[in-house]
């Protein structure tokens, strides 16, 4: 009789392990169902990709086998691009973060998430970020990358609402060699350069106000020596947005943009033909910078965008955190630029 109820015990107990097994089975198939949603939602509405989605087959004689599966226009996706391919798994990786109810205590670490993607799908991979764990209150986020494009929008990032202790810092990873050869990598900090400017036109923006506002010195020579460079650039650039014509000639460009006046039409042949030249006139490469007539020259080229667009003058100020050029050579301390681009 002993023996029976013992028989019997095992058999409850393997009853008991099985249902339980076959419950976690469910939940485990219901969590993987609401990820496959999941990631079928993001892959439509931020990405673009309706085509493209995951699915679900289960296996075995009591289907509680499942695996992923990749289908495009409802047949198994065969031939999945690199792109796809990480579009797919990065979604899959945030639908996964929808488990984790501590998320103060976890720390989260994203590699180039945007390998092999163009331009467009870069956006929409930021997008996902932003939303759905940069504004979070994650312990801490780290996102590591070699593209440009995905940096200037990292700039961008929101921080968790109401959480004063979050503080974007940005680093590069360094590739040197030692003495005996082998390479080795620094984390060091990025330049200041690459953390303030989101684009390079509003970098040579930058260089022209600080030759027209700022005193020659030790401390920011290279901005005056490089002016004619930064100058023509920067002059080139503004001229083809301002007037995108393929037909009109930048000469034409520039004197619809800065008039007739003969000093402004000198100045800028001197800029674009001289200054940022050295083949035809080497001598002049052995002798000073003209301090002086660069300060001029950048004074005339802010002069000029804010007589012909005085909105974009003041948006060119904001994005570098500066008041008006001539606000600063006059020293007046209680002049503030307000979000309307006005004096104050």
């Amino acid at each position: 009789m002993q023996e029976i109820n013992n028989e019997k015990e095992k058999l409850e107990k393997i009853e008991k392990e099985s249902l339980l097994k076959k419950a976690e089975l469910e939940a485990s198939l219901k969590d993987e169902k609401n990820a496959v949603k999941l990631v079928n939602n993001y892959l439509k509405s931020f990405l673009g990709h309706p085509e493209l989605y995951l699915d679900i087959e289960e296996e075995g004689a009591s289907k509680k086998i499942s695996k992923f599966v990749v289908k495009r226009n409802n047949q198994k996706a065969k031939n999945l691009s690199e792109g796809e391919q990480s579009l797919i798994a990065f979604c899959y990786f945030l639908a996964t973060l929808k488990d984790i109810s501590n998320i103060e205590e976890y720390t989260i670490f994203i590699d180039d998430p945007i390998s092999s993607l163009d331009s467009n799908h870069i956006f929409y991979v930021f997008s996902l970020i932003d939303s759905e764990i940069a504004s979070k209150n994650y312990k801490q986020v780290f996102i590591s990358t070699h593209n440009l494009d995905l940096l200037k929008y990292l700039q961008k990032l929101t921080k968790p609402t109401n959480n004063k202790k979050y503080n974007n810092k940005y680093y590069l990873i360094e590739k040197k060699l030692t003495a005996n050869g082998e390479a080795t990598s620094i984390i060091t900090r990025m330049p200041t350069y690459l953390q303030t400017y989101s684009t390079e036109f509003i970098f040579l923006f930058h260089q022209i106000y600080r030759v027209a506002t700022e005193d020659q010195s030790d401390e920011n020579y290279e901005v005056f020596y490089s002016f004619p460079n930064t100058a023509r650039k920067f002059i080139e650039t503004y001229m083809f947005f301002k007037y995108p014509d393929f037909t009109m000639k930048n000469d034409k460009r520039i004197r619809e943009f800065f008039g007739g006046k003969l000093e402004f039409v000198s100045f800028l042949n001197r800029i674009n033909n001289e200054f940022s030249h050295g083949e035809n006139q080497p001598d002049r490469l052995f002798k000073p910078i003209d301090i002086p007539e660069f300060k001029k020259n950048a004074l005339i080229i802010l002069d000029s965008i804010r007589r012909n667009d005085e909105e974009q003058y003041y948006a060119f100020l904001r994005s570098i955190n500066a008041l008006p050029h001539d606000a600063i050579s006059k020293k007046e301390d209680n002049i503030l630029v307000n979000s309307m681009g006005t004096v104050s």
